[in-house]
């Protein structure tokens, strides 16, 4: 198991950064290099650390931007995990998926839980901490994932980056 030697932390302002701009979304088009560049150059200023909530390729483009322009961030990256179970009492109609689905959601957690720990060691004084999936737990969520199994995924990102692990959970969706 890997140790993270000390970690320090500078006092500043953090932000949750998505760069998605009209038409681009996850799974869809994503930000280019020079649209994150852009974006980051207005927040240099202002903030310090950024939230990314997932390791797909606008992840990836930040993380590319901020190491190969020298940039002063530090960055909290999220795997968001996609719904491994049903849930029936999500209040806004979804959660419901077939088997062959949640299996699929499965495989693809497992894949972005290897991209988490591949990213965090990659960038190591880029990414200060880890995050597994982004309110998967809640009883009202669309992607809803065990307890059990979120904590399976952190201790798999503990044994394989040096960064602190957490996960991310509210208690209501208001």
């Amino acid at each position: 198991m890997n140790t993270f030697t000390r970690l320090q932390l500078i006092p500043a302002k953090g932000i949750c950064y998505s760069g998605f701009r009209e038409s681009q979304m996850p799974g869809g088009k994503y930000p280019s290099y020079d649209e994150v560049k852009e974006d980051l150059l207005l927040l240099q200023p202002h903030w310090k650390y950024l939230r990314l909530y997932d390791v797909d390729l606008h992840g990836e483009t930040v993380l590319e931007v901020i190491s190969r322009e020298e940039m002063d961030f530090k960055i909290m990256l999220g795997a968001y995990i996609e719904a491994e179970m049903n849930n029936f009492g999500c209040p806004w109609g979804g959660g419901v998926y077939t088997e062959p689905e949640l299996e699929r959601n499965r495989k693809n957690n497992i894949q972005k839980i290897q991209k988490l720990i591949q990213l965090a060691n990659q960038y190591p004084d880029i990414i200060f901490s880890l995050s597994v999936g982004n309110e998967a737990c809640v009883d009202w969520t669309d992607h809803y994932v065990s307890v059990q199994h979120v904590v399976e995924y952190v201790q798999t990102v503990k044994e394989g980056a040096v960064q602190p692990v957490t996960f991310a959970k509210t208690t209501s969706p208001g």
